[in-house]
Order: C-alpha cells, then sequence, then structure tokens
C-alpha cells in the first residue's frame, strides 16, 4: 500500500521509493526525482456525467486508504458528510462495488482506475466525473547520489521520447 511505502521511505528502510508526495519526504530530508508521471487524484463512475465536489455528498463513495487526510479539508468534510464513505486498500474490490452499483463513485488515481476497470470490464467505460487533486509526486531517495543517477537517467529517456512511448503504451492518460 502506499501507507506502507511512506512508512518504510520515512523510516529509511528503503532507501529509493517512488511515488513519494514532497510534503512527506521533507520530514527526513529525501533527494527528488524530476516529474516524470502525472498522478490525479478524481472520481470516477460508469455513468457520465461532469459532478461539483459537493455533490459527492448525496452519494455512496468509496476511495483508497487515507484518501480523507491526503485529499486536504473540503474532501475530509466530503468524507464527513456523504450517503456513505469508505477507505479501503484494494482497487479490484472498488471496481466491482462500482459495477455492482453497491458504491456511486470510486475515489482514487485516475490511471489506476481507469486501466484496473478496462481490464477487469473491457466492454463498460470508465467515466472521470471530476479532478480532486494534481499531485506532485516523484521519486524520492536518502542518496543524493543514487538521485542524481536517477534524474541522469530520467533526462536520457525524456530526450528520447521514451516517456510518452510508454505512457501510449500503457494508455496512460497525460
Amino acid at each position: 500500500s502506499y501507507e506502507r511505502l511512506v512508512e518504510n521511505f520515512l523510516n529509511k528502510v528503503t532507501l529509493f521509493a517512488t511515488p513519494v508526495v514532497k510534503m512527506e519526504g521533507r520530514k527526513v530530508g529525501a533527494y527528488y526525482s524530476e516529474r516524470f508521471v502525472n498522478y490525479i487524484d478524481v472520481a470516477v463512475s460508469y455513468e457520465e456525467g461532469k459532478i461539483k465536489s459537493e455533490d459527492l455528498k448525496k452519494h455512496n463513495l468509496i476511495a483508497y486508504q487515507r484518501a480523507s487526510k491526503y485529499l486536504g479539508d473540503k474532501f475530509l468534510d466530503v468524507s464527513r458528510t456523504a450517503k456513505s464513505y469508505i477507505e479501503t486498500p484494494g482497487r479490484e474490490g472498488q471496481i466491482n462495488m462500482l459495477k455492482l452499483k453497491r458504491v456511486d463513485y470510486v475515489i482514487g488515481e485516475r490511471n489506476i482506475l481507469h486501466n484496473l476497470a478496462k481490464t477487469m470490464f473491457p466492454k463498460k467505460q470508465l467515466h472521470t466525473n471530476l479532478t480532486l487533486k494534481k499531485w506532485d509526486l516523484r521519486a524520492g531517495s536518502h542518496s543524493k547520489e543514487v538521485m542524481d543517477k536517477f534524474n541522469k537517467g530520467l533526462k536520457i529517456i525524456r530526450e528520447k521520447g521514451l516517456i510518452d512511448q510508454i505512457n501510449k503504451k500503457y494508455g496512460l492518460i497525460q
């Protein structure tokens, strides 16, 4: 889970981790990579249509663990006042609950949810109904030398257009 990854990184059990939120790494003086992937938390549904954040309160929601902590005060209010709100670690279960109409929206990272839904239910179209937060996630390391090497390699593959190829190959939404 992301929480375990961050905990291990902050406790220096893990030398290098990705993705890491800068606010977490500041606690231990970590070094960061350049940005190389977009992480955007969204509300998704099999129903098409745009909604507003306050509209989420009228619905049954499921989110990743600690989403109410990570998504800020406005979302914390939504989580406390929604028709129903739960946080679980398993994305597959979240998508299943959405498919079975046990929840109205799944809250999570856009690419993870879209790709998982496409794999699990290829004939159904998942829709991004609301963008909740654009993250500044990067790789983090406790070693400046390791991060310098990573950034050097990242620069090379970016210049060769390989990041765009990877995004296209895996159907990442940019």
